[in-house]
């Protein structure tokens, strides 16, 4: 049996509940507060994108302890990023495929990420 998780959790702030793509505007202002932030128009399946951002530490340890707090925020979250990993670098694409596009909590998902590699002493 499959369960829909997103109608299950749908009153969560933290769950899947649906919000709508930002709009052009809306986006142009989110992006003005996220370091190294950028829309990359080849994640998804449709014009609107992805928010896009690349990381680097120290080593490879460092960069897998990264992409573990990524994972541990996005369960908590109900939300998951795509993510490439290669020896030092950790890159991030978050989207709301529930909407077609990147919508607050993907925004809110950046922000988190942001401070996540602040912490975790990533060579920004």
């Amino acid at each position: 049996m499959v369960l829909n998780r997103s109608a299950s959790t749908s009153g969560s702030s933290s769950g899947s509940g649906s919000s709508a793509v930002l709009s052009a505007d809306e986006l142009k202002n989110a992006l003005s507060s996220l370091t190294g932030w950028h829309v990359d128009n080849t994640k998804g399946d449709s014009a609107e994108g992805a928010l896009n951002a690349s990381f680097r530490f120290g080593g490879f340890r460092a960069a897998c302890g990264f992409m573990m707090q990524v994972w541990l925020l996005s369960e908590r979250h109900d939300h998951h990023p795509i993510v490439r990993h290669n020896y030092r670098q950790v890159e991030l694409w978050w989207r709301s495929h529930d909407v077609g596009g990147i919508s607050s909590r993907d925004v809110a998902m950046a922000e988190r990420c942001q401070k996540l590699a602040i912490q975790c002493h990533a060579l920004i």
